[in-house]
């Protein structure tokens, strides 16, 4: 125990010279110990209770006693002192009456146990009553903050709102939601709370044990988690600090726009990306800006890339783009001077030399065989065509139908003779004389080229690899991406004898 935490006693102890014998043998009360774990609060001088809280306190929070139990003890302890004092003072002749001793009560046999534990290599072994078990120190203030973070996180999830002050956690719940776009606010203040009560069931997180005063209440379960307003804020003040964070690393760089624009599934999007060289790491360093909805024109693309009207903003000194529609090239720099936002001069203008490139093979391949479109007849839309066609029909349904279609093929026979019962309805009769048609189509189609795969395909439900079968459905044509249109057309060409019976 620390000097200034002793009492008037033991400080005149320490600074005696007279220590030849035991404390406990010296008779003047000047010396003797106050004693403070020994006394409740009650029992203290006001001009001692500050002495008696320090002890108290180092006590229960370094050595992990509690006082209450060291006062017991001792108050038992005097009582026997006091009345072994009084039977003294009387026997020696003091004239005070004698006061009876107060007969033991029978005592619950205690049973003790060895426990055995090692220090420095050195073996120790210490009989305790079987009720308690010695452990070492490190291991108990281990068990203590693991009972102060389980106590703290079932307080959290008992909560009547959720609230956080932690820039972290509020960080976290803006990526979970930033990593999935396509789940609404509203549905993630339900699945969050679901998710969190099935993973923590199984490890017995929410059952009543003798730790815990009373089970979890769900109803504050489920409000201890954010509401769909609290996420929206939570992603709102995470975009700030992130553009906050991005304008002042932006300070006194050279900075470029990569940007392009896509349409998925009838969604329009605007991708920018800003990008500069950094001298630490030598390297470039790219981060989104956004990929918000734009305009299809060069105009309404500039306009994405601004965000606010009038606002100081950091110039661009360049841009890489595709050579595709609008927001491209020399034209999207010409708005972007318009409005403001990139240097006026040495503006340096970079395209995508891959779309270059499949721009000089799509425009042959256009003007050889045409552009592909509705209601067009010709080899481009041929491509088109087939993708649509497997792309309408469940994979199965796609597969089945090839299966049947090689079996058309391998038995085809030009000279079959296909006879109509005479007496057949109209509807037979239709029919017989719309697959003569086919046939006689079938016939010509097939001599166009010796290549075509005419061979019986095997059940699609017996074979497990797929691809480099007709069953493995083509890469949608896209000129863009040439490999695609590669892909695509020797699809069609291996298997168009099966893909015409399929049509049919």
């Amino acid at each position: 125990m620390p000097d200034s935490f002793c009492c008037d006693g033991c400080m005149r102890f320490k600074s005696s010279r007279h220590k030849h014998k035991p404390r406990e043998q010296f008779a003047l009360r000047e010396l003797q110990c106050f004693k403070a774990w020994t006394k409740t609060e009650a029992k203290v001088k006001k001009n001692e209770l500050s002495h008696w809280q320090k002890v108290t306190d180092f006590i229960q929070n370094n050595h992990f006693i509690s006082p209450e139990s060291l006062q017991k003890d001792s108050d038992e302890e005097n009582n026997n002192d006091n009345n072994n004092n009084v039977e003294d003072d009387n026997g020696d002749g003091d004239s005070s009456c004698a006061v009876a001793p107060t007969p033991n009560k029978k005592k619950r046999q205690i049973n003790f146990v060895e426990n055995v534990f090692f220090v420095e290599g050195e073996r120790f072994a210490i009989m305790v009553p079987s009720t308690h078990k010695i452990e070492h120190r490190s291991d108990i203030s281990r068990w203590h903050r693991g009972c102060e973070m389980l106590m703290n996180m079932r307080n959290k999830i008992q909560q009547k709102q959720f609230t956080t002050t932690l820039i972290f956690s509020q960080a976290l719940w803006a990526i979970m939601l930033a990593a999935t776009p396509a789940l609404p606010l509203s549905a993630a203040q339900h699945l969050f709370p679901l998710v969190m009560l099935a993973f923590f069931q199984d490890t017995g997180f929410f059952d009543q044990d003798d730790l815990f005063d009373k089970d979890v209440k769900t109803k504050k379960f489920v409000t201890s988690f954010p509401s769909d307003w609290v996420l929206r804020q939570h992603t709102w003040r995470q975009a700030a600090r992130d553009t906050i964070a991005l304008g002042n690393t932006l300070l006194d760089m050279v900075v470029y726009l990569a940007c392009d624009k896509g349409n998925k599934k009838g969604i329009g999007h605007f991708v920018k990306c800003l990008c500069w060289w950094d001298d630490e790491k030598q390297c470039v360093n790219a981060q989104m800006l956004d990929m918000d909805a734009a305009g299809g024109a060069s105009e309404a693309a500039a306009e994405g890339v601004r965000a606010v009207a009038g606002a100081a903003t950091h110039l661009l000194s360049g841009q890489c783009t595709d050579s595709g529609g609008g927001g491209v090239t020399d034209d999207l720099a010409k708005h972007l001077r318009l409005l403001g936002l990139c240097i006026q001069l040495d503006y340096l203008i970079g395209i995508c030399c891959l779309h270059a490139l499949q721009l000089q093979l799509s425009n042959a391949a256009i003007n050889t065989f045409g552009e592909g479109a509705l209601h067009r007849v010709n080899a481009t839309q041929l491509l088109h065509s087939v993708y649509r066609l497997q792309d309408s029909l469940e994979l199965h349904e796609w597969r089945y139908i090839m299966y049947k279609a090689s079996l058309f093929a391998s038995s085809f026979d030009e000279n079959d003779i296909v006879a109509v019962d005479a007496t057949a309805g109209q509807r037979e009769q239709n029919q017989h004389k719309y697959e003569l048609e086919f046939r006689q189509a079938y016939a010509r189609v097939s001599k166009f080229h010796t290549l075509f795969q005419q061979d019986a395909l095997e059940d699609p439900t017996t074979i497990s690899l797929l691809k480099d079968t007709p069953y493995y459905k083509m890469q949608e044509p896209i000129f863009m991406r040439w490999w695609s249109v590669g892909s695509g057309a020797s699809h069609t060409f291996d298997y168009y004898l099966y893909i015409y019976h399929a049509c049919q």
